[in-house]
C-alpha cells in the first residue's frame, strides 16, 4: 500500500511523529528541525488518513505571527478536499480570550471585557499606589506586577499570597494584589494572565463547561513546550485529560524565558507525567551549515540539565565563524557596519533584510544605531518605543475601548478631558465619588445620572460632562451601523481630534502621520461586520508580540534582542557583545541553574544563523555610566578553535577558543579562587571569574566587571 502523500518528503523521525497520532507524544525538536513542518502534517493526516473532523483538532502556540504560518501551511496540505471547519490553531491567550468571550458570564465578567497592556497595567497600580497612600517613587511598577503576575500563574490568590508574604516588599504588594483584581473586575478588564488563569478557573468551577470542550477537542498540539509556564501546562493537562491524545514539541535546550514564568521541567519531566509517552527526537538540522551547528552543539554540551541530543546535518560545511576583538562598544558597532556593508555590496548575494544583530540587552543597541545612522543603513529596532504606546495612538484606542466597554476607568480617564472640555480636578474627584457610590453601574450609567450632583459641579464642569456622554453615545450608535474605516473618520471628526494634534509644530505633523498609520491598520478589518470589526481589531493589537510586528518585507537590517529572535532564522547573524557579566548576564554568575539557560540562550543565537555567524566582543565597555574593562565570555572559550577565524591582527591573549587551560602570565593569588563569592565594600557582592597573581577579575551584580588588586581591594570572602 502505498504512503500517504502527507508523508512524503519527511525523514523517518518525523514520519515517526506524525503517524503515532493516539496517545502522549513527546517530539524534542532540536533547533531547525522541521518542527512545524510535523506539527502541520500531524494535523493533515488526521483529518486525511484518520478521518478526525477538522474542529476537534486544537493546535497551540506562542506567537500570533507562527500560529499564522502554522495555520496556512495546514490549509495548504487540506487544500486537496473539501472538509467541514478548520482545526483550532491558535497562542495560548488568543485560545483563552476565545473561551471567555463565549463563557465568561459563568465568572462574573460580560462578553465585552477588554484586555489591559502594561501600560494600563501600570495606570492602574498607579491609582491602588495613591489610595493607599504608598510611593511609586519606592516601589517599582514593573516589579510590582512581575510579582502579581508570577503569583497568578502560579494560581496563588490574594489571600494565600497575604499569608505567604515575608519582606516589606511583599507585604505591601499583598495589600496592592486583592485591589487590583478587584478594579480589573469593576473594569470588565483582564491582563495577559488573566486569559489563561481565568480560563482554568471557569473550567474548575464549572465540570459541564469543561466537559463540553473536552468532548469538542479530542487531539491536543502544543508547540514550543519549554516555554510553557505552570497555569499553561495545568490548562493542557486539564483539557487532554478525557481523550489523552496530547502531543508537546519542544526542544529543552531552548528554554529561555525562566524570567517570565516558562518552567523548562514540563518537557524534562513529561514521561513523569506520561509513563506510556512515546518520545520522538528530531535531530536532522536543516538550517545551517555544519560549522554553525557544530559551534552550537559544543557550547550547548556544557549544559547538565538537559535531555541528550545530537544534531546533525547534511548542509554544507560552509564558513568558518569570524570573531572579533573590539577596542570599546563603538569600534565593535563599527565593524558590524562595515562587514553589512561588505555583505550588501551591489546586491547581488544579499540583502539588509538577510541580516540580523543580536544582543543581550537593549542597552546595547545604541551604539550600534548611531553607526547605522551615520552609514545611512536602513535598520529595524525590534523592542523599541512601540508604536501602539504613542500616546496620540494610545488616545485614540481609549475612545475605540470605551466605546466597546464604559466600564473601563483607564480609559475614561485618559479621554475625559481630550480634547479639553473645561472638567478640573475638584470636578473629576466628586465625580468619581458619585461614581463609586453607585455599585455596578459603568461611567455611561453614572454620567446619565449626573443631574444628582448637579449643584455641586462648576457649570462648565457640568456641560463638559454632559457633551462628553453624548459624544459616546452617538459613537457607540455609529460604530454597529457603518464600516469601521468610515467610523475612525467620524471619530476624528467627532472629537476634533486632528486639530488637536496638529497644533503647528513638527512634533503635531509625526503625531498626525501616526493617527493616519493608525488608520491604514484599521482599514484591514473593513471587510469584517461592523459591530463586530472593532472588538477583533482591539484584540489584534493587545495580543500582538513584538515578534508579530517584525517587518519581514523591508530590506532593512534587524536589531533584535537574543531573547526576541527565538523563532526566527537569518542568512547572517552577528552576536555582539560576548562578555563575562554582560553574556552571561553576572545575574546568572550565582546560580547553575541561571547560568545553563544563559547558554541555552546563547544556542538559540547560534542557531539562527543559516550561512555566516559573526561574534564579537568589546574589551572595553561603557554600560549604565560605568566604564568597565571586560574578559571574553566563557561561551567563545566553548567553541572549538578550529571552527573560528578570528578577524584581529593580532591577539591580545592566547587561546580565545577551546576549553583549554589559558597559560598565566603570573601565578595565581593563592589567597582567592576563581568561582569563589565575596563582598566589596562599594561594589556589594560579587564572584571572582579570574585570578592572574596579585590582579583579580570579579563579576559584582548590577555593576558588572572590575579588575583588583587582591592585596588593596577591601574584599571580603562570604
Amino acid at each position: 500500500m502505498p504512503d500517504s502523500p502527507i508523508l512524503q518528503n519527511l525523514n523517518p523521525e518525523q514520519r515517526k511523529a506524525v503517524i503515532t497520532t493516539e496517545g502522549p507524544v513527546l517530539v524534542l525538536a532540536g533547533a531547525g528541525s522541521g518542527k512545524t513542518r510535523v506539527l502541520t502534517h500531524r494535523i493533515a493526516y488526521l483529518v486525511q488518513e484518520n478521518g478526525i473532523t477538522p474542529e476537534s483538532i486544537l493546535a497551540v502556540t506562542f506567537t500570533n505571527k507562527a500560529a499564522a504560518e502554522m495555520k496556512e501551511r495546514t490549509l495548504k496540505l487540506l487544500h486537496t478536499k473539501s472538509y467541514v471547519g478548520e482545526p483550532w490553531v491558535t497562542t495560548f491567550h488568543s485560545f483563552g480570550l476565545r473561551i471567555l468571550r463565549r463563557e465568561a458570564h459563568h465568572i462574573g465578567y460580560n462578553d465585552d471585557f477588554i484586555i489591559y497592556d502594561t501600560d494600563d497595567q501600570k495606570k492602574l497600580i498607579k491609582m491602588i499606589l495613591k489610595e493607599l497612600d504608598l510611593s511609586e517613587k519606592i516601589y517599582n511598577l514593573g516589579s510590582i506586577l512581575s510579582t502579581i503576575s508570577s503569583a497568578k500563574s502560579n494560581f496563588i490568590s490574594p489571600v494565600q499570597f497575604d499569608d505567604q508574604a515575608d519582606t516589606q516588599f511583599t507585604f505591601h504588594v499583598s495589600k496592592i494584589y486583592p485591589l487590583y483584581q478587584k478594579y480589573l473586575q469593576q473594569n470588565q478588564a483582564m491582563d495577559f494572565d488573566d486569559l489563561i488563569v481565568l480560563t482554568y478557573r471557569l473550567f474548575s468551577q464549572n465540570p459541564e463547561v469543561l466537559a463540553a470542550y473536552q468532548d469538542k477537542f479530542t487531539y491536543f498540539l502544543v508547540d514550543e513546550y519549554q516555554d510553557t509556564n505552570h497555569s499553561q501546562y495545568q490548562l493542557t493537562t486539564m483539557l487532554a485529560q478525557a481523550s489523552r491524545n496530547l502531543c508537546v514539541v519542544g526542544d529543552d535546550d531552548q528554554s529561555i524565558y525562566s524570567w517570565r514564568g516558562a518552567d523548562v521541567r514540563n518537557i524534562l519531566e513529561f514521561e513523569s507525567d506520561y509513563p506510556d509517552a512515546v518520545i520522538v527526537k528530531l535531530e536532522q538540522n536543516y538550517r545551517s551549515t555544519k560549522t554553525i551547528l557544530n559551534a552550537a552543539n559544543q557550547v550547548i554540551s556544557f549544559n547538565a540539565q538537559r535531555k541528550r541530543k545530537a544534531l546533525w546535518t547534511e548542509n554544507s560545511t560552509g564558513e568558518l565563524i569570524n570573531f572579533y576583538e573590539a577596542t570599546h562598544e563603538f569600534d565593535e558597532a563599527r565593524f558590524v557596519t562595515e562587514q553589512v556593508q561588505m555583505e550588501c555590496k551591489n546586491g547581488k548575494e544579499h540583502q539588509l533584510k538577510d541580516i540580523a544583530i543580536l544582543y543581550r540587552t537593549n542597552v546595547q543597541s545604541r551604539a550600534l544605531e548611531e553607526a547605522f545612522l551615520r552609514a545611512g543603513i536602513p535598520y529595524q529596532l525590534v523592542g523599541g518605543i512601540k508604536f501602539y504606546e504613542r500616546r496620540e495612538v494610545k488616545d485614540i484606542l481609549a475612545y475605540l475601548r470605551f466605546i466597546v466597554n464604559p466600564f473601563d476607568r483607564i480609559s475614561f480617564d485618559r479621554i475625559i478631558n481630550l480634547p479639553p472640555r473645561g472638567i478640573g480636578k475638584t470636578a473629576l474627584e466628586k465625580f468619581y465619588t458619585f461614581h463609586q457610590s453607585r455599585l455596578n453601574h459603568n461611567f455611561l450609567d453614572t454620567l446619565q445620572n449626573l443631574k444628582e450632583i448637579e449643584s455641586e459641579l462648576q457649570k462648565a464642569a457640568f456641560n463638559g460632562f454632559t457633551r462628553f456622554f453624548l459624544l459616546i453615545k452617538d459613537l457607540q450608535r455609529k460604530s454597529s451601523e457603518i464600516k469601521i474605516t468610515e467610523f475612525f473618520d467620524y471619530l476624528l471628526e467627532a472629537t476634533d481630534f486632528i486639530q488637536f494634534v496638529r497644533d503647528g509644530s513638527d512634533e503635531g505633523e509625526e503625531r498626525y502621520e501616526n493617527v493616519l498609520e493608525l488608520r491604514n491598520v484599521i482599514s484591514e478589518y473593513s471587510e469584517i461586520e461592523s459591530g463586530q470589526a472593532l472588538r477583533k481589531f482591539l484584540e489584534d493589537i493587545t495580543l500582538f508580540s513584538d515578534a508579530d510586528k517584525i517587518k519581514t518585507d523591508r530590506n532593512q537590517v534587524t536589531l533584535i534582542t537574543l531573547h526576541a529572535v527565538k523563532g526566527l532564522e537569518f542568512p547572517i547573524v552577528f552576536i555582539v557583545g560576548m562578555e563575562e557579566g554582560l553574556f552571561p548576564h553576572s545575574r546568572s554568575f550565582n546560580s547553575q541553574q541561571e547560568l545553563e539557560e544563559e547558554r541555552r540562550l546563547c544556542y538559540v543565537g547560534i542557531t539562527r544563523a543559516r550561512k555566516k555567524l559573526f561574534i564579537t566582543r568589546a574589551k572595553e565597555r561603557t554600560l549604565y555610566g560605568n566604564q568597565q574593562y571586560t574578559m571574553v565570555s566563557r561561551f567563545i572559550k566553548d567553541i572549538p578553535p578550529d571552527l573560528v577565524h578570528s578577524l584581529n591582527a593580532q591577539l591580545s591573549f592566547t587561546p580565545v577558543f577551546g576549553r583549554k587551560k589559558i597559560e598565566q602570565t603570573s601565578q595565581p593569588n593563592a589567597s582567592y579562587q576563581e568561582g569563589e563569592k565575596v563582598t566589596h565594600k562599594t561594589f556589594g557582592k560579587g564572584i571572582i571569574v579570574q585570578v592572574k597573581g596579585d590582579d583579580i577579575t570579579v563579576a559584582f551584580e548590577g555593576v558588572g566587571i572590575k579588575r583588583l588588586l587582591a592585596s588593596m581591594a577591601p574584599l571580603e570572602k562570604t
